[in-house]
C-alpha cells in the first residue's frame, strides 16, 4: 500500500525486468498490454504463485505464461544479479496471475493466508527504505 507494484519491483529489483516484460506483452500478446499497465500502477497484487484453479484454466494460464517467462529469460542478462533478484522470473509469475485475470475476466476468491516463518518487521522495514532511497530505477510511466 506504500507504492506501486511497479516502483515497489523498481527498488526492490531491476526496473529493466518490468520494461522488458512489457515490451513482450506488446509484441506477443496486446491485448494484454493494458491490464499490464493498470496492475503495475496498483498498490495491491497477489504475491506468492499460490492459486487453485480447474485445470483447463490452469493449461491455459501456464502456457500463456512461460511463453511470456521463457521469452523474459533469452532477452534478460542476469549473471550480474544477486541469488534474490535471480529469481525474476517467479517474481513475474505472480505479478503477471492478475493481469491474466484481468483479461480474461476470471473472477477470483481471495483466501486468508498464514506465514509460517518468523517475519522481523523490523528488518524488513529497514531494507525497505534502504531500497527505496537508494535504488534508481528508470520508473516507466503507466
Amino acid at each position: 500500500w506504500i507504492e506501486t507494484n511497479y516502483s515497489q519491483y523498481a527498488h526492490a529489483h531491476h526496473a529493466i525486468d518490468l520494461d522488458t516484460t512489457r515490451l513482450i506483452l506488446s509484441e506477443r500478446v496486446p491485448q494484454y498490454l493494458s491490464a499490464y499497465d493498470a496492475v503495475m500502477g496498483r498498490t495491491i497484487g497477489h504475491r506468492f504463485n499460490m492459486f487453485v484453479m480447474k485445470r483447463d484454466q490452469l493449461d491455459a494460464y501456464c502456457s500463456w505464461l512461460f511463453d511470456i517467462l521463457f521469452e523474459l529469460e533469452a532477452r534478460l542478462d542476469i549473471s550480474t544479479y544477486n541469488s534474490n533478484d535471480a529469481r525474476v522470473f517467479g517474481f513475474f509469475g505472480e505479478r503477471l496471475l492478475d493481469v491474466w485475470l484481468e483479461t480474461n475476466h476470471i473472477p477470483y476468491k481471495e483466501l486468508p493466508y498464514v506465514f509460517l516463518e518468523d517475519q522481523n518487521w523490523l528488518v524488513k522495514g529497514g531494507n525497505f527504505l534502504k531500497r527505496k532511497f537508494t535504488n534508481s530505477g528508470s520508473i516507466h510511466a503507466a
